[in-house]
C-alpha cells in the first residue's frame, strides 16, 4: 500500500517542489487551494520514490487519486501502485484531476476519462481584469461601472488582521440572510476562512475588501503560485457588480506579480460560468477524470 498521510502545513512546499517545473494550471493542483479546502477533500498524500502521490475525497464521487507526480515517472508502474492501493483499501479506483497535459498520459494506460466540466479552471490575462479594459471584457465593465456609479463611496482594501472579526461577522449575516443560516456548507466556507486568517501571512495569502464606511459589499481570498493569481474564496452582497468589481480589485492587488488570473469552481459565493465567460477567459483548464458530468 502507498503510505498516505493528511495533507497538512508542512507538505505544502514538498508539493510546490513536484509541481515547479510543470505547466499545470488547473486550481486542484494548487498546493495552497488544496490545503485551505481540506475541510472539503480531505487530501492525504504520499512520497515514495520521486513521485508524489495524492488521493483527495469527491464530493458525490469518494475518493480519487491524482495521476503521479515527479519527473521521468514510469505511468505504467505508478498507476499500478495506485491500483493496488484501491484495492487493499477496499475503494473504488478512480483517477482525477487530470488536465491537459497528463490526458494523453493517462489514457495511454488504458484509462477512460471523462470531461468534468464542473471543475474547469478559466485564464484570464490578469491586466485585463485589473483595468475592466473595455475593448477585453465589455460585458462585465458595463456591470463594473454600474457598480461604481451607485456607490461612489465604495472603495477596496487589503483584508488585515484587525479586519477579521468585521469579515467574520459579515460571514455569518450573508449566510443567513442567502441560506436562512442552514446551508450545510456554510461550516466548511467558514472553516476555509478561519484557516485561511490563521496562516494569511505565513503563506502570503492575498485578501481584499470592497466596502464604504457602513457597509461590506463583499471580499476575496486567493493567492499566487508561480506567476497565476488564483482566488480561492469569494463572498458577496447579491448585488450587481459586486463580483466584478471583487475580481478586479483582487486582479488590481496581485498586480505585476502575476501574469495570469485563474478562476474555478468557487466553494463559497457562485462565480457562475456567464461572470467566467464575460470577463473574456483566453483559455480553460479542463479537468478529465473517470467520474464526471
Amino acid at each position: 500500500m502507498i503510505n498516505f498521510h493528511k495533507y497538512g502545513y508542512f507538505d505544502i512546499k514538498k508539493l510546490s517542489n513536484f509541481l515547479s517545473n510543470k505547466s499545470i494550471k488547473l486550481t486542484a493542483y494548487n498546493p495552497y487551494w488544496l490545503f485551505l479546502w481540506s475541510d472539503v477533500f480531505h487530501p492525504e498524500i504520499a512520497f515514495k520514490n520521486d513521485i508524489c502521490y495524492i488521493r483527495v475525497n469527491i464530493p458525490d464521487v469518494g475518493i480519487s487519486y491524482y495521476p503521479p507526480i515527479g519527473e521521468d515517472v514510469s505511468y505504467l508502474d505508478a498507476i499500478k501502485e495506485i491500483e493496488d492501493d484501491a484495492r487493499e483499501s477496499g475503494i473504488d479506483f478512480n483517477i482525477g484531476p487530470v488536465d491537459d497535459t497528463l490526458y494523453y498520459k493517462i489514457l495511454g494506460q488504458k484509462i477512460n476519462l471523462i470531461e468534468y466540466k464542473k471543475y474547469e479552471s478559466y485564464t484570464y490575462l490578469n491586466d485585463d481584469i485589473a483595468f475592466m479594459k473595455p475593448s477585453k471584457v465589455k460585458k462585465a465593465k458595463k456591470k463594473y461601472d454600474s457598480f461604481n456609479r451607485s456607490h461612489k463611496n465604495s472603495y477596496f482594501k487589503r483584508m488585515e488582521k484587525e479586519d477579521f472579526n468585521s469579515i467574520l461577522e459579515f460571514i455569518n449575516t450573508w449566510n443567513m440572510e442567502t441560506n436562512n443560516g442552514l446551508d450545510s456548507e456554510y461550516y466548511q466556507i467558514l472553516n476555509m476562512l478561519k484557516l485561511s486568517m490563521e496562516h494569511m501571512y505565513e503563506l502570503d495569502l492575498i485578501g481584499i475588501i470592497l466596502m464604504d464606511d457602513t457597509t461590506i459589499y463583499g471580499y476575496a481570498i486567493g493567492g499566487l503560485f508561480g506567476n497565476t493569481a488564483y482566488i480561492y474564496q469569494l463572498i458577496s452582497l447579491d448585488t450587481d457588480g459586486i463580483k466584478e468589481t471583487l475580481v478586479s480589485s483582487f486582479a488590481k492587488t496581485c498586480g505585476i506579480a502575476s501574469r495570469y488570473l485563474e478562476l474555478d469552481y468557487n466553494h463559497g459565493d457562485s462565480i457562475d460560468d456567464k461572470l467566467k465567460e464575460s470577463l473574456n477567459p483566453i483559455g480553460v483548464e479542463k479537468y478529465y477524470a473517470t467520474y464526471g458530468k
